[in-house]
Parts: structure tokens; C-alpha cells; sequence
């Protein structure tokens, strides 16, 4: 046999080896500052499975439609289960990543063994990722704190927008681990009536967040 004959067969052997074999082509990341926070005692985890196959969207959606279920693990321990049929959050990054709900762990978890692993519909276990955290992003802010802070910076703009008589009631605020913001709901009192909307609080600095 001449060396293409080989070559050949080896190209072959190669070709069956991949379509043969599971593919599950994502990756979990690692559990730092930037996706996990700690506000108000409580740690939040936001779990990322983001699609490494960039070439197919049929692939992407094939390869992350594997994942049945995700469990998250604080030393050894489960603390969250998350379900597929309870719908994955498919965001606008989807297909390149699916981003769960988050999952939050009384106290401060940082320096302990988070695990995050993902599970087939036969329950098997197809990919797990486990670090120490070492690092986790604060803040020292209340939702009261936060409240009072988005009034004073939504009143100074009012007034900068529509005058001093406008009026800011601010409805409820809410944090997000996942970029650690606040998002604040408010009502814009003008006298051409009543304007809603919303705005973002860095939750490091107190000051109008940046997205």
C-alpha cells in the first residue's frame, strides 16, 4: 500500500472517530467577580453555558440543546437544580450562550469549591466545571440605600430636563448580579403628565451605571 493509501485510511478513521463521538462543544465559566456578586448576605451565582462552535447555529443549538439540567454545588453540597423544561433564558446571545437564573447561597461563599454540572436527559454527566472562588464582586448598597440614591440623580436630572418642578418617585429597585447593577424603576411627574421608565446604578459606586 502506497503512502496516499494510507494517508487514505487515516483521514477516514479520523472522520468516523468524530461523528461517532459526543460533541459537546461549550464551556462553563469559571466562577470569579464577574459572575458572582455578594449583596444584602447572600451570594448570587449566575451560571454561564456559552457555545464554543461558532461555524454552525445548527450545531451551537444541537450542542447546547444537549443540557438537560445544571446543578450548582457549594462544597460538595446542592443548592440549586436548574430544569430544562423550565425553560432556559434565551437571551440575545442565544445560541452562543444560555445564562440561568440565578442562584442564590446564604453567606459568603468566597474561598469555597463552587461546582457547576451540566446533565443529558439520561442523566449523565457531560461536562462539570469546579473552581475555588477566589474573588467576588460587593456591594455595600441597601435597595433603600439605592432608592434614596436614584431619587437624588433622577431629580437632578428632571430638573436639568423639564425644569425644578418636576417631581421623581422612584418605584422599587432591583439588583442584578450578572454585570452588578441596580435597576431602577421610576415615575416622572411633568406638567404634560406622567412619564415612566427606568434607569441603572453602578452597584460598586452608587453612580449611574454605563450598559
Amino acid at each position: 500500500m502506497n503512502n496516499k493509501g494510507i494517508i487514505l485510511i487515516f483521514l477516514l478513521l479520523g472522520l468516523i472517530v468524530v461523528f461517532s463521538s459526543p460533541v459537546n462543544a461549550f464551556s462553563i465559566s469559571k466562577l470569579d467577580k464577574n459572575t458572582v456578586q455578594y449583596i444584602n448576605n447572600e451570594s448570587v451565582i449566575s451560571t454561564s453555558i456559552v457555545s464554543t462552535d461558532l461555524v454552525s447555529d445548527h450545531k451551537m443549538k444541537k450542542d447546547l440543546n444537549r443540557i438537560d439540567k445544571i446543578v450548582v454545588k457549594v462544597n460538595g453540597k446542592t443548592v440549586n437544580i436548574i430544569k430544562k423544561e423550565k425553560g432556559w433564558d434565551k437571551n440575545l446571545y442565544y445560541p452562543l450562550g444560555i445564562i440561568d437564573r440565578e442562584t442564590k447561597v446564604k453567606g459568603n461563599i468566597k474561598g469555597k469549591k463552587v461546582s457547576i454540572l451540566v446533565y443529558n436527559n439520561k442523566n449523565k454527566l457531560i461536562k462539570k466545571q469546579t473552581n475555588i472562588v477566589k474573588s467576588i464582586r460587593t456591594t455595600d448598597f441597601t435597595e433603600t440605600q439605592v432608592k434614596k440614591i436614584g431619587n437624588k440623580l433622577l431629580n437632578d436630572w428632571a430638573a436639568d430636563v423639564y425644569g425644578n418642578s418636576s417631581v421623581i418617585k422612584v418605584n422599587n429597585a432591583k439588583y442584578q448580579s450578572y454585570g452588578g447593577i441596580w435597576v431602577v424603576n421610576y415615575s416622572l411627574y411633568t406638567e404634560k403628565g406622567k412619564k415612566n421608565g427606568k434607569t441603572y446604578i453602578d452597584g460598586g459606586t452608587g453612580k449611574l451605571a454605563v450598559i
